[in-house]
């Protein structure tokens, strides 16, 4: 049995489709390109976001054990989010 995992990291913003999400701390837009990752949701939709990134190099994404939220390490702000929301739960 295989499980369809709930992201994809991208190498770049999708030039078509819907627009991106801006997933920020602040919850305020972000237009430059940042750590863009595809969430497929649980009703078979995906959306684009496109991650305000931190100031190291390192970009990740966690599966979380226990639940389907995940932790976004991009480039070294941490989000923790669930594929089928827009805004994330915590941001440090």
């Amino acid at each position: 049995m295989t499980t369809k995992k709930a992201y994809e990291i991208l190498a770049s913003l999708p030039v078509y489709g819907p627009m991106y999400v801006s997933v920020t701390e602040s919850g305020e837009p972000f237009y430059s390109e940042g750590f863009p990752v595809r969430f497929y949701k649980n009703d078979g939709t995906e959306w684009v976001a496109n991650f305000q990134p931190g100031w190291t190099d390192f970009a990740e994404i966690i599966e979380l054990e226990k639940t389907q939220n995940l932790l976004v390490i991009a480039r070294g702000t941490c989000y923790i989010m669930n594929p089928n929301d827009t805004k994330p739960i915590v941001v440090f």
